[in-house]
C-alpha cells in the first residue's frame, strides 16, 4: 500500500500471548504503521479509530479477541509465531471471516510465520496437510522445511559453524603461547649474557689488581735509590 501496488485494508495481527502483543505493536509503530494494541487500548478505541483512514492494523492475542466484536469487515490476518494448535488457528479464522461468504467475490488472505524446529514439526505436517486440503497457496521452502530438509541442513550448518569456532579459538590460543614462549627467550639470553658480561669484568679486575701493586712497590724501590 506504501509503494502504490495496492489499496489499504483492514489487517488483524494475532500473537500467542501478551507479552507478544506489546512488542509487535510497538515494532510497527517505530516503522510508523498505525496501530492499535488490543489488550492496552480503550474500549470505544476499536469502533472509533479501526478504519483504513485511521489506524489499520489491530494487533491482538487471543485472549483479548475473544471478547471483541469488530465493528467492520477484516480481509487480511497475520498469525506471529505459529498458535499452539489448528484449531486455534481455525477459531481465529472463522471470527475475523465469519461473513466471507456473504460477499464471494472479495479475497481473503491469512499469512502465519512459522518457522519449523524438531519441536513443532507435528504441528507444522498438521498445518501443511491443512493447506493443501484447502488449496491455498504454500511457500515451497516451507513444504522442505516440514519434510526435514532444511532442518538437517540448519543443523549441520550450526554443528560446522561450532567447530570452525573451536578450531579459530584452538589456533588463537597456539598463538599465544607461542608469542608468549618467543619473547621469554630473549629475555633469558639477555639475563644469560648479561650474566657472564658481569662475571668478564670481575675477573679482568682481580687479574688487574697485583699488576698496579707491582708497579707501585716498584716505583717506590726506585724512588729509594734515588734518594
Amino acid at each position: 500500500e506504501r509503494r502504490g501496488r495496492g489499496q489499504r485494508q483492514l489487517v488483524v495481527v494475532f500473537c500467542n500471548d501478551l507479552g507478544s502483543e506489546a512488542h509487535v505493536a510497538e515494532a510497527l509503530k517505530r516503522q510508523q504503521f498505525p496501530c492499535i494494541a488490543l489488550s492496552s487500548c480503550r474500549e470505544h478505541e476499536v469502533a472509533d479509530h479501526y478504519t483504513v483512514d485511521d489506524k489499520w492494523i489491530l494487533v491482538c492475542s487471543d485472549k483479548a479477541f475473544a471478547n471483541i466484536k469488530l465493528p467492520r469487515p477484516v480481509h487480511v490476518v497475520y498469525h506471529v509465531g505459529f498458535p499452539s494448535s489448528l484449531e486455534t488457528y481455525r477459531e481465529r479464522l472463522q471470527k475475523v471471516f465469519k461473513e466471507k461468504d456473504n460477499d464471494p467475490s472479495e479475497s481473503y488472505t491469512s499469512t502465519a510465520f512459522f518457522v519449523p524446529t524438531p519441536a513443532n514439526k507435528e504441528l507444522g505436517a498438521a498445518f501443511l496437510g491443512l493447506l493443501q486440503r484447502s488449496h491455498a497457496h504454500i511457500d515451497p521452502t516451507f513444504v522442505e522445511a516440514i519434510r526435514g530438509k532444511q532442518i538437517k541442513v540448519a543443523e549441520k550448518r550450526r554443528a560446522k559453524r561450532q567447530e570452525r569456532n573451536v578450531k579459530r579459538r584452538l589456533a588463537k590460543d597456539a598463538d599465544a603461547k607461542e608469542a608468549t614462549m618467543a619473547a621469554k627467550v630473549p629475555k633469558e639470553e639477555e639475563n644469560k649474557a648479561q650474566g657472564e658480561g658481569e662475571g668478564d669484568k670481575a675477573s679482568s679486575r682481580k687479574e688487574d689488581a697485583p699488576e698496579s701493586k707491582t708497579t707501585e712497590s716498584t716505583d717506590g724501590k726506585a724512588e729509594g735509590c734515588q734518594q
